[in-house]
This record gives C-alpha cells, structure tokens and sequence, in this order.
C-alpha cells in the first residue's frame, strides 16, 4: 500500500524541481562571475515551504539507478568537473596551435628575410655569417614548431599536414 504522506507530498510540491536545485545546484550572480551554490535540503525546505523532514526522506528516495539525491549530485559534480576540464584542453589546444602557427610564420619570415638580402646584393663574409646564423636559427625555430606539432592537440593531423594546410590557406578553427 502506498504511503498516503508520500502522495499528499508529491502533488503539493515540485519535487522534480527540488530535486533538480539539489542535484544540480544553483548558478549565484557575485557581479564578475558565476558560481554554483549547492542548497542543503534544510534550505530547499526553507525556500519551498515544506518541513525540512519531507524533503530529508524525499532526498533518501533510490532513482532507477539505485541513487538518492547525494548519489545523484556526486554524479552531477563529477560529470561538471569532466566537460570544465574538456572546455580547457580544447581552450589550451587551440591556444598552443595559434602560438605554433605563429611561431612558424616568423620563422618563415625570417627566412624570407634571409633570401630578400641574399639576392640583393654582395656580402661580406662578416655579413654572410651573420645571414647564415639568422638563417639557422630561424630554422631552428621553424622545425620547434613543427616538432611540438607532433605531439599536438589536433586529433588526425600530422605536423606537416597540420603546416601544409595552415600554409594553403585554412583557418585555425576549421582545424581544431
């Protein structure tokens, strides 16, 4: 036999509602940014009106999943906290690949730059060394950006894929 409490409770009050607040928790303006508030049952009664022992044995309540609401919210924080830290990588990644792009691009300038003088005019061997070592290190510079390209966020792409199609043209976000 159904408890008679339980039914005068659940069509009195939005227990989904209560629940999905303690589940879920509540998003808090402080001016500059969001956070979220996580209510205790104590508070819910408050807020809704109800005494503080329904919601209690409300909160004790199994989902399908063999879950009360606790278990429930653990799962809520710890799913949160995977896409937060998702959001990062994917912010960090397209970071570390607009940082190796650009890296690349001076190395490539500067090699550009190299050529420009080389093809102008007659050099001193002081001059031509000096070119030489620009050179090189703008080399240098070019193959660490590649190489970091090797273990970087873009699943699929290679580091000479990723710079091929960088240097014909893609957008970074079409690559990320």
């Amino acid at each position: 036999m159904t408890d008679p409490g339980l039914c005068s409770m659940r069509r009195r009050h939005p227990w989904d509602e209560l629940r999905r607040r303690f589940v879920q928790g509540e998003e808090v303006d402080e001016g500059d940014r969001t956070t979220r508030r996580w209510p205790s049952t104590g508070d819910l009664a408050a807020t809704f009106g109800i005494h503080p022992s329904n919601v209690s044995k409300a909160a004790r309540k199994k989902d399908p999943e063999g879950r009360d609401w606790y278990g429930q919210r653990e799962a809520f924080k710890r799913e949160l906290q995977r896409q937060v830290d998702v959001k990062a990588a994917q912010k960090l990644a397209e970071q570390e690949i607009r940082f190796r792009v650009r890296t690349y691009q001076v190395a490539e300038r500067l090699l550009g730059g190299v050529e420009r003088a080389l093809r102008t005019e007659d050099h001193p061997p002081d001059n031509l060394s000096r070119l030489a070592n620009t050179a090189r290190r703008a080399q240098e510079l070019g193959m660490v950006a590649l190489d970091r390209a090797k273990d970087g966020p873009v699943e699929g792409l290679d580091d000479w894929t990723l710079m091929r199609r960088i240097r014909q043209g893609a957008r970074l976000e079409d690559l990320v």
